[in-house]
């Protein structure tokens, strides 16, 4: 892999077999003063973790774990733009790699045939309304069989295997991945030297916004938006600036959201 993904950001690249939690593994490093751009990935994850700590499924040898570990000094207020970096390349990366047209559902989710196959966590290190560090994890599921899932997740979670009856070369697709991620973080944070952003190009800001928008399979939907404030019901018309999804709500008021859990109403299983 190292090789394959030579003249990128990534200074480093880790290949484990087994690990608790890829984004633990890469936090740790993050923590014991690890710089630059680090790769990491796994066979399995014993503990993989999602949002709002839910836990994530990750059996041996079938999907991508893989976190990504940049330390770096960036406004608080700028750190979103990290998931649609990793959105967007994980989307796109799992298209070119494998032909499968996968889509992002708003805010994190990778979905393939109106179901979940993958996910993206990004946790910071914050120092005042600074972000000295953050690391972003793409799980995607690649060749599991249907009757792997567990349970309660069958008709909700997918991988590529079970959608299209044939197998991927994970390593393939987690390199096209980083790929992306180097070409769309370098277009937004062109002057990223000695762990600093100096400043965000707008163009390439957005760029990025639209890539995510001509993904997104939430947008001209009805949904239900479940916030830790309240529950929006109503259509989802944008993406903003800075990620967040724009609602015009059953009242006739556009909000305008920045976390939340999403149900597109009508039948959508995701």
């Amino acid at each position: 892999m190292k090789d394959s993904l030579a003249g990128t950001i990534f200074t480093k690249i880790i290949c484990r077999g087994e690990v608790g939690s890829t984004n633990d593994l890469a936090l740790s490093m993050l923590d014991s003063g690890e710089d630059g751009a680090i790769a990491v990935s796994a066979d399995s994850q014993s503990s993989g973790r999602g949002r709002l700590g839910r836990s994530w499924y990750s059996p041996p040898s079938g999907n991508i774990y893989l976190s990504i570990m940049m330390r770096l000094d960036i406004p608080l207020r700028d750190a979103s733009l990290f998931t649609l970096i990793s959105g967007v390349a994980a989307c796109t990366g799992i298209r070119k790699s494998t032909r499968c047209d996968v889509h992002i559902k708003w805010p994190n989710d990778i979905v393939f045939n109106e179901k979940k196959l993958g996910g993206i966590l990004t946790e910071t290190r914050v120092e005042g309304d600074l972000v000295t560090g953050i690391v972003t994890g793409i799980g995607i599921n690649v060749n599991m069989l249907k009757a792997e899932f567990p349970e309660e997740l069958q008709g909700i979670a997918t991988s590529l295997l079970a959608e299209t009856g044939e197998s991927y070369d994970r390593r393939e697709a987690a390199v096209a991945i980083l790929k992306q991620f180097d070409v769309l973080f370098r277009d937004v944070f062109p002057q990223y030297r000695n762990n600093k952003i100096r400043e965000i190009d707008l163009s390439g800001k957005e760029k990025l916004v639209y890539l995510w928008k001509s993904l997104d399979i939430t947008l001209g939907k009805r949904i239900s938006v479940k916030t830790p404030n309240e529950t929006v019901n109503g259509m989802a018309v944008d993406i903003g600036p800075a990620g967040q999804l724009l609602v015009m709500s059953d009242s006739g008021e556009k909000i305008s959201i920045h976390a939340g859990d999403v149900t597109v109403l009508n039948g959508y299983s995701a």
